[in-house]
């Protein structure tokens, strides 16, 4: 079975661009909000840095970011992407409109 939505996905400007496209962020599914709030302080590096690259690939434009690409982020802009990111999603249960 197919499902099409035809309503406008609120988007989020993550503050990246490639090739001069900046990339738009749509919101995850509920399990991905489940991972991403359950990434803290037991989390390996490596698995933060995997969330991040589907979250970014999960962008309006489908472009493909590697995940070699995402492992050259350094830890502050995926710190503060994940943050800005979380703020995005969280701003949903409180105005879902």
């Amino acid at each position: 079975m197919n499902v099409i939505i035809n309503r406008k996905q609120p988007t989020y400007d993550c503050g990246i661009t490639v090739d001069g496209t900046p990339l738009m962020l749509t919101a995850v599914s509920k399990n991905g909000f489940d991972a991403l709030t359950n990434l803290g302080k037991n989390s390996k590096l490596t698995d933060v840095y995997e969330f991040v690259g589907k979250i970014l690939n999960k962008n309006t434009e489908h472009i493909v970011i590697p995940q070699e690409k995402v492992d050259e982020l350094d830890y502050i802009t995926v710190a503060e992407l994940l943050k800005g990111y979380m703020a995005f999603l969280r701003g949903f249960s409180t105005d879902p409109n």
